[in-house]
């Protein structure tokens, strides 16, 4: 398999993949914590963005350029593997956006949990395109 004009060896690319997906994952969790700071000052002022060890912007800068790096990392895959990366990270951003409010929050944390299974099916499958020089 090439990775953009460079060989690698099938346990690399499952260990993009990985990181791809641990990155996703942290960066949720951060942009949860960005997207409840009100809510943990009230209940849980020990978390580092409500108690003032992090900035709310620190941790937001932190988690876009994790997303950011997953995506295009998952571009290095493929390009099935990218669509279905950025649609994972439509779906944890929806449910960070959306975890408040029950219903909603059941769906799109059951979507995010799909989706990390499709993401990898399609990473496992795609034959990644030879480079073009």
């Amino acid at each position: 398999m090439h990775l953009r004009g460079l060989r690698i060896q099938e346990h690399h690319q499952e260990s993009i993949l990985c990181g791809i997906i641990i990155a996703i994952y942290l960066a949720g969790m951060i942009l949860n914590d960005v997207l409840d700071v009100e809510w943990d000052r009230r209940h849980r002022p020990e978390r580092p963005i409500a108690a003032g060890i992090v900035s709310r912007t620190t941790a937001s800068c932190i988690a876009v350029l994790m997303l950011f790096a997953a995506a295009g990392a998952s571009a290095w895959l493929g390009p099935a593997t990218f669509t279905a990366t950025l649609l994972l990270i439509g779906m944890v951003i929806a449910y960070d956006v959306l975890h408040r409010i029950p219903a909603a929050a059941i769906i799109a944390m059951s979507a995010c949990r799909a989706m990390v299974y499709l993401v990898a099916s399609i990473a496992a499958q795609e034959v990644v395109p030879e480079p073009l020089l």
